[in-house]
């Protein structure tokens, strides 16, 4: 008897926490936060989200009144527009152009945080389009 309340005990903790954490997801995201926020209407910053199928990237205005990446980052391309910043796993950045090229071992480390992320910035003329990505 005293094993199948330990049993029981123990298949009855994964439900509580799946409950403990969909409670709590809906309480904390039901806490009003930031609500004296007003639009600016100064000069808005156009900002775009980039893909290739496998990787996303942001793209913001290389110079912009807000911010002038010129003086952040070196050596920017002079006719560059728009400058693309991604962010992730380093071995999937560097391994998995495709999702073809995707393996087991790549994914799990991506997956689970064994191992070292990487942020990669890419440099844009125009805004790219549907035709530009691979």
């Amino acid at each position: 008897m005293k094993k199948i309340f330990r049993i029981g005990k123990y298949v009855l903790i994964l439900p509580a926490l799946i409950l403990l954490y969909l409670a709590s997801a809906f309480l904390f995201s039901s806490i009003p936060y930031n609500t004296s926020f007003v639009q600016s209407t100064n000069d808005p910053v156009a900002i775009f989200l980039h893909t290739n199928g496998v990787h996303t990237d942001i793209l913001v205005p290389a110079v912009h009144s807000f911010q002038d990446w010129d003086t952040l980052l070196p050596d920017v391309p002079a006719a560059t527009a728009y400058i693309a910043f991604g962010w992730g796993d380093k071995g999937f950045y560097l391994n998995t152009p495709t999702w073809g090229d995707l393996t087991f071992p790549t994914a799990f480390k991506a997956a689970s945080g064994l191992s070292t992320t990487a942020m990669h910035v890419s440099y844009f003329k125009n805004i790219p389009v549907i035709s530009e990505q691979t």
